[in-house]
């Protein structure tokens, strides 16, 4: 079994490269099996097409991610302090997984409407998980009653993808972009 899921990783990991060299569209199922050292055919084995490749890695990242922020805000008393850890993450997140990054910018091209709904509901689990977290940040004081959390979690979001490597090239340190993303977020643009 455990050789069974090293290479269903290790077609992952070809896929991962080669999309992100030469994209999705350009890339074959054959280069994927040559890059893998595995037969054609064992590509299809575990996946029933390069679409379902494509699909599951991006899928499989972006859960990692979410499981990898869910569990480590729970270590945290404060909401400042777990937007901290979301934002961190992130861009954690983007600088070392810069194929998947670029990868997740393709992948506005290359979906079919069940991959957009599964896209979707990823990116309302970590709308729900900030929401909650701002809701928090009122309920203990830190953040404005006023606030609308929905939002405010959209906005912060939309801020952290700013900050994806594919779409900037500036060399800002990771704990600058944190920074940041925070100072304007947490305290606006307003003198």
């Amino acid at each position: 079994m455990e050789e069974e899921t090293s290479k269903k990783e290790l077609v992952m990991q070809a896929a991962l490269e080669l999309f992100s060299e030469q994209g999705y569209h350009e890339t074959s199922v054959s280069e994927i099996a040559q890059r893998a050292e595995v037969a054609k055919g064992t590509v299809y084995w575990y996946f029933e097409s390069k679409e379902q490749l494509f699909q599951e890695i991006m899928l499989s990242g972006l859960d990692n991610l979410y499981n990898r922020i869910a569990e480590q805000v729970t270590t945290v008393g404060g909401a400042v302090e777990k937007l901290e850890i979301v934002v961190e993450l992130f861009l954690d997140f983007f600088e070392q997984n810069q194929e998947l990054a670029r990868m997740y910018n393709e992948s506005t091209n290359t979906v079919s409407q069940r991959f957009k709904e599964q896209m979707h509901l990823i990116r309302e689990n970590y709308l729900d998980l900030i929401s909650q977290i701002i809701s928090n940040g009122i309920e203990e004081g830190s953040f404005r009653a006023d606030l609308k959390t929905e939002p405010m979690a959209q906005i912060l979001l939309g801020m952290i993808s700013a900050f994806n490597p594919i779409c900037q090239s500036d060399e800002l340190i990771l704990a600058s972009k944190a920074e940041h993303i925070l100072e304007i977020f947490l305290r606006g643009i307003a003198e």
